[in-house]
């Protein structure tokens, strides 16, 4: 009885490849540059301004505290939605 895992002799040797590496450089993103233009800002802003101030105007009901905090607000959020 022959062992079926042992190279056998008479069968055609195959010559094994090397195999080949793909090596691509990788970079990180440039970060220095926002891809969002002004109307995006303008968007994030308001945003953020309707949210400071339904959310300031539902706690305290003082106007002109929900229109400054909305601001405040709408100018933060362009940078968190950027």
């Amino acid at each position: 009885m022959s062992n079926m895992f042992a190279s056998n002799d008479n069968a055609p040797q195959v010559e094994q490849q090397e195999p080949t590496i793909v090596r691509r450089r990788l970079s990180a993103p440039d970060y220095s540059q926002s891809p969002a233009g002004l109307f995006d800002h303008v968007l994030a802003f308001l945003i953020g301004f309707a949210l400071g101030f339904v959310i300031l105007f539902v706690y305290y009901r003082v106007t002109i505290l929900s229109i400054i905090g909305g601001i405040i607000f709408g100018v933060i959020y362009i940078f968190i939605a950027a």
